[in-house]
């Protein structure tokens, strides 16, 4: 799981885990992070985020909608489909 700490190393912008830290509760700190993580093109990371997010809350469709995402922009898209599925 990732931690404040590495999440501030990986964005230093200010207000940055302020906004994480209101997102919702932990799954929505690893929701958010998953987020960013994607749209700034770093797959492999997104999904840990996301996995991370799911374990928080398995109930989460933002969560396992986002780590379907993630995991289709790694390439995993045989995961991916399987998540999508439950989620219909």
């Amino acid at each position: 799981m990732m931690n404040t700490v590495q999440l501030e190393r990986m964005h230093s912008g200010k207000g940055f885990i302020a906004a994480l830290e209101q997102s919702g509760g932990e799954s929505g700190f690893y929701c958010l992070a998953g987020e960013i993580l994607l749209s700034s093109g770093t797959g492999e990371a997104a999904v840990q985020a996301f996995r991370d997010a799911v374990k928080a809350d398995p109930e989460s469709d933002r969560a396992s909608y986002g780590l379907a995402q993630a995991l289709s922009a790694a390439g995993d898209n045989q995961e991916a489909m399987a998540l999508l599925e439950k989620l219909s």
